[in-house]
């Protein structure tokens, strides 16, 4: 029986690596007048820049969405197959209709009379032959394969799903800090811009820049 499923992906954006810029060969970068590097700080960018923190949100927002009707989806597990499936397209949709939020309620209300009533038999003394059938019936739900199939499935599109966006959420950010980064190089005179981490000593620090810039 499956007891619980997770959306195992990440959604921080703090570490952009496709925005660093390449660094210079070190014999070119002795060669290079002092304060010509510039240096941006890529974790404050993405904590104190607002793309970034409306970004973090709308993806914080998707997944607990999806993470929410997947939990409901594990739930019910006194559902069979045909009608998790149908729980699950109900649960998908966006903005569902009167008639599928009224069979919403009617799939939940069946789960639950259906688990109160395993309960009971569960805890029924000498139940009698019909008992026992209706239990091992009510039992067997738990177990359904095409159940669990019909689950694991609804988790690993949502995993897709979450990927995609932050995917997309990704490229838009790297573009737009790519290009605040070329902007204020290009005002600065500066050759090259790297980030922090990289940077032991010297160099033009423009993350307040940046984050200027972004907002």
């Amino acid at each position: 029986m499956i007891k619980a499923l997770r959306l195992l992906v990440t959604v921080a954006l703090a570490g952009s690596a496709c925005i660093a810029t390449v660094a210079l060969p070190a014999r070119a970068a002795e060669q290079t007048p002092d304060g010509s590097i510039g240096v941006v700080d890529f974790e404050r960018v993405s904590k104190d820049a607002a793309p970034y923190k409306a970004a973090n949100e709308e993806i914080g927002r998707l997944q607990n969405g999806l993470q929410q009707n997947l939990q409901e989806a594990v739930r019910y597990v006194f559902l069979n197959a045909d009608e998790t499936k149908e729980l699950i397209l109900i649960l998908d949709a966006k903005e569902p209709t009167a008639p599928q939020q009224a069979r919403l309620a009617e799939l939940k209300k069946l789960a639950e009379e259906r688990e109160k009533r395993y309960n009971e038999l569960a805890n029924t003394p000498n139940p009698n032959d019909e008992q026992r059938t209706e239990l091992g019936n009510l039992g067997a739900m738990q177990q359904d394969r095409e159940r669990e199939k019909a689950l694991r499935e609804m988790q690993q599109r949502y995993v897709g799903e979450l990927e995609k966006k932050v995917s997309e959420v990704r490229e838009r950010l790297d573009k737009a800090a790519r290009e605040a980064i070329a902007e204020i190089a290009k005002q600065k005179k500066l050759s090259i811009v790297v980030p922090k981490e990289l940077v032991i000593f010297g160099g033009v620090d423009i993350t307040d820049e940046v984050i200027k810039k972004l907002k």
